[in-house]
């Protein structure tokens, strides 16, 4: 069942509900009011008949008081002490004898059928000696409700029907936008045109939802930006490789032609091509499909994470790689509640680039509470170019012929960004580069 039924469903049964209490509460009361109107009256009647002058009972129908004493209604008779009745306004048979004795004064009020008619009857006290009794159908009263009865039904299944259609009226006005940004959601995924606009009316929750939607559309479509220009990107940095590759194999073709004492550079130089495609490889992996997402954060320090960062990287390349101690936060206060994979990748990143752009001198990691800073002694880099640093791919256009896939920094600054941080590349104190990064200080989650 839709949500348009549904709302007009529910609309129609609460009306339905509303609108039977209603009626029943209508009926019982007009029952009640009618039936006490009634008795009140015969009672009165009969009373007032039964206390008249002190004259000795009738002995006959022609005995019997005016017909007027009795009022408007359909019976009356005497019944004389010796068990005589005299009938003074009669029906197609004799109404029952009284049989409760009441107080003078009062009356016995019963209910009884007489030739399939329904007669309610007050019995009292006659003056003379015996009891008077006299009785009005009820056939009225019954009339008067199954008329009420009728129109209250009626009114019931209107009030449902009416309340079914203002709950699809009202439906309808709120499932619109919803309609609409189904339609739109549809749309896009059909055409995967991300282009189609999502619309944002309708009420306040409902604008809310189209303004996310919205929002999640606008950040696929920059994701599928990015993943367009990785390709493409990615497409123009295998092309040196590959070139240089498929040169070298064509070489290969005539390796009996080639000077022996060439052949250890061509060897070296398809080595070094296939390294290169390598990396070219692991870095767009590394970006592209982020593995390291489903790393569970863990407490520690930045510096228990670098430390067998740096001992590797000086391992690898026997450069002289050491950590700031006098930078280094030794307290409680310098655990982080970090992916620790994702961050010694993000500083194994930073120290193979100064180990790359700067082939001397001593490397620095410097390492606080939330930052990690690599300083070297290169060649350094202008303010103009530091600025694209992090970009994919840059690279500056003294380092265009080293090897490398240009995408190391651009994997560091979307680690810091995963962990709500930044990063920077500055000019060095003493010369040569500053590139770092800074996270948020998080605190493990609530068990």
């Amino acid at each position: 069942m839709t949500l348009r039924w549904r709302i007009a469903v529910v609309m129609a049964s609460l009306c339905a509900t509303v609108a039977a209490l209603a009626a029943i509460g209508a009926y019982v009361s007009t029952s009640h009011q009618l039936s006490t109107q009634l008795d009140s009256d015969l009672a009165a009647r009969a009373v007032a008949v039964g206390v008249g002058p002190e004259t000795k009972g009738p002995t006959s129908d022609s005995e019997c008081p005016p017909r007027v004493v009795f009022g408007p209604v359909d019976a009356a008779q005497i019944t004389q002490p010796d068990g005589n009745v005299s009938v003074c306004i009669t029906t197609a048979r004799a109404l029952p004898a009284a049989t409760a004795t009441v107080a003078k004064g009062t009356a016995d009020l019963t209910t009884s059928t007489v030739d399939g008619v329904s007669y309610r009857i007050a019995s009292s006290p006659f003056h003379g000696g015996g009891s008077v009794q006299i009785a009005r159908s009820t056939a009225s009263i019954d009339s008067v409700l199954a008329t009420l009865q009728r129109r209250l039904l009626l009114l019931t299944l209107g009030s449902t029907l009416l309340g079914g259609f203002a709950g699809w009226l009202l439906a309808t006005w709120l499932v619109a936008p919803v309609e609409r940004v189904r339609r739109a959601a549809r749309a896009i995924a059909s055409t995967q045109d991300l282009t189609i606009p999502m619309p944002v009316d309708g009420p306040a929750e409902l604008r809310d939802l189209g303004h996310d939607i919205a929002t999640m559309v606008t950040a696929l479509a920059a994701s599928r930006a990015q993943q367009h220009q990785l390709v493409t990107d990615a497409s123009h940095e295998f092309r040196t490789p590959l070139t240089s590759l498929t040169t070298n194999l064509d070489l290969l073709e005539r390796f009996d032609e080639i000077p022996a004492d060439e052949r250890p550079d061509i060897l070296a130089a398809l080595r070094v091509d296939v390294d290169e495609l390598t990396h070219l490889a692991r870095d767009l992996v590394e970006l592209a499909t982020d593995r390291s997402i489903d790393e569970e954060p863990v407490e520690t320090t930045l510096a228990d994470l670098v430390e067998p960062v740096i001992l590797r990287a000086r391992r690898r390349s026997g450069r002289d790689i050491e950590m700031d101690n006098q930078t280094r936060d030794l307290n409680a206060d310098a655990v982080m509640f970090v992916k620790p994979q994702m961050i010694q990748r993000a500083a194994s990143n930073l120290i193979e680039n100064a180990v790359k752009y700067a082939p001397t001198g001593m490397i620095i990691v410097r390492v606080s509470v939330d930052t990690i800073e690599v300083l070297d002694h290169g060649p350094g880099i202008d303010s103009h170019d530091a600025r694209h640093m992090f970009e994919r791919f840059w690279r500056s256009d003294s380092a265009r012929g080293l090897p490398g896939s240009g995408l190391g920094l651009s994997i560091v600054a979307q680690i810091a960004s995963q962990h709500g941080g930044e990063v920077w590349a500055k000019p060095g104190v003493d010369g040569g580069m500053a590139v770092g990064f800074r996270l948020t200080r998080e605190t493990p989650p609530a068990d």
